[in-house]
């Protein structure tokens, strides 16, 4: 169990690495509601085919 902690502590760490080195490099998008709905509808559309959900967005 403590090892499953300590691999799901490396995997976050890791993404938000890798997130601040995207920001620094410039490698953004801005934060729209019209971002959220696009972003929404194509999850929705995903569940209804019967897609699986990636492991970082659970």
């Amino acid at each position: 169990m403590l090892e499953d902690e300590r691999m799901r502590l490396s995997s976050i760490e890791f993404a938000l690495a890798k997130g601040e080195a995207d920001i620094r490099a410039g490698h953004t998008v801005r934060y729209t509601p019209g971002l959220m709905k696009e972003s929404s509808e194509k999850g929705k559309r995903a569940a209804l085919k019967g897609d699986p959900v990636k492991a970082d967005v659970r």
